[in-house]
């Protein structure tokens, strides 16, 4: 009896030494980002050609590129795709379509993953008007679309039904207390909720801005200046959202960023496209999942 005691408490010991070797790893793999990378990108191409591409983004570290790969159906009839968001779950990639000059406004529709097909969900609007200059957009983790407005430089949730935006408020730098200019660049959420920004003008930075509990300022933390000043077109999060940012720059490349300190890490990717650098256009990036 001694004796099968003695051997169910091994048993059990190396169950136990098991089940926590998994939980750690688990947990090692999402804080380290060791998950896999979901990631996707858009180019404008040239203006006024009614089209714009829609890629997946595979990171290749050890050849030191970021390979693109064409969507299916990723040649799709929007002129002007700037701002590219991709639901939690992975399956729809909606795109914000900045429409002519003559009547501005912003198109919301979305890619579907699994069918390939492409829904117009309708002009973006706040309070009966066309909301336009829209060059930011990010789904939270609960599945909550927010955008920026450049010419007020203000935070807004879009109901991805109706292409009704909502005010969340104006992005206000902590420190100085003046509103940040947010013009270009892009808006990321991680994982865990939090929600970074890149801005574009004079020194290109990255902010982590505060949500308010109800419509308010958002507050915005600045971490660093980017890098090398590169002029930044969009941003995304590695391994699920668990990893690092990572940014698209007007030169064709990809520079991976700590997103704790906001410094880049000094991993420069260009872009390859069917094995050659790909000469993109504007463009935006987005977390092609925010899920395990």
């Amino acid at each position: 009896m001694k004796q099968i005691t003695i051997k169910l408490v091994a048993v059990i010991i190396v169950l136990v030494m098991a089940l926590t070797g998994i939980s750690g790893a688990r947990a090692q793999e999402e804080t380290t980002g060791n998950l896999k990378d979901a990631i996707y990108l858009s180019d404008t191409v040239q203006e006024n050609d009614g089209k714009s591409l829609i890629f997946s983004v595979a990171i290749d570290e050890v050849g030191g590129r970021a390979n693109l790969t064409l969507l299916p159906k990723g040649e799709v009839p929007f002129d002007h795709v700037d701002a590219l968001a991709v639901t939690p779950n992975g399956r729809l990639v909606f795109m914000l379509d900045d429409g002519p000059t003559v009547y501005p406004n912003t198109m919301l529709a979305f890619y579907d993953l699994v069918t390939n097909r492409i829904v117009n969900v309708g002009v973006i609007k706040f309070n009966g008007e066309n909301l336009y200059e829209i060059d930011q957009a990010s789904f939270s983790p609960r599945g909550v679309l927010y955008i920026t407005h450049t010419p007020t430089d203000t935070l807004f949730t879009v109901n991805t039904y109706t292409a009704e935006a909502t005010e969340v408020g104006p992005v206000v730098d902590q420190a100085t207390g003046q509103t940040v200019n947010i013009q270009g660049a892009d808006i990321a959420f991680t994982a865990d909720g939090s929600l970074y920004l890149i801005t574009n003008l004079n020194t290109t930075a990255i902010y982590q801005l505060t949500l308010p509990v109800g419509p308010g300022v958002v507050s915005a933390t600045m971490l660093s200046p980017t890098g090398d000043n590169h002029r930044v077109r969009g941003m995304a999060v590695r391994a699920n959202g668990y990893g690092d940012l990572v940014a698209s720059t007007q030169a064709d490349e990809l520079h991976v960023i700590d997103r704790t300190t906001g410094v880049d890490r000094g991993m420069i990717l260009p872009l390859y496209w069917n094995g050659s650098i790909f000469d993109a256009n504007t463009g935006d990036m987005s977390t092609g999942k925010l899920r395990k």
